[in-house]
């Protein structure tokens, strides 16, 4: 009796260990406004690009790379008077070993631009 408890025990400890976890996040503060780019009222400063990853063992303790690399973007552009933040593109990427530790990688890029 115990060795079948053991046995069934090992199984699901094993199948609980192999499920994928997810995690949702909500990009908080990404600034919303709307500018109109129908005319030449401005020009292309340059592109730029931050990375961020986390580490999540069983799901837990990986924090929020989404936010991290949004808030390494924003503080790399030093944005100037008349500048702006566009085209922002949000890239993800995961890796699992085992089902058991998941990194996941996050790449923001944006595009500076001035206004005259």
């Amino acid at each position: 009796m115990k060795k079948s408890l053991l046995t069934i025990l090992a199984i699901v400890i094993v199948a609980l260990g192999m499920t994928s976890c997810s995690t949702t996040s909500k990009l908080q503060t990404m600034d919303n406004s709307l500018v109109i780019l129908d005319s030449a009222n401005f020009e292309y400063v340059k592109t730029i690009k931050e990375d961020a990853s986390a580490t999540y063992i069983l799901g837990l303790c990986g924090g929020n790379p989404e936010q991290k690399a949004i808030d390494k973007l924003k503080a790399t552009a030093n944005l100037q008077p008349n500048q702006a933040l566009t085209n922002f593109t949000v890239t993800k990427s995961f890796h699992s070993i085992f089902g058991i530790v998941n990194i996941k990688t996050i790449t923001a890029t944006a595009d500076v631009i001035q206004f005259k």
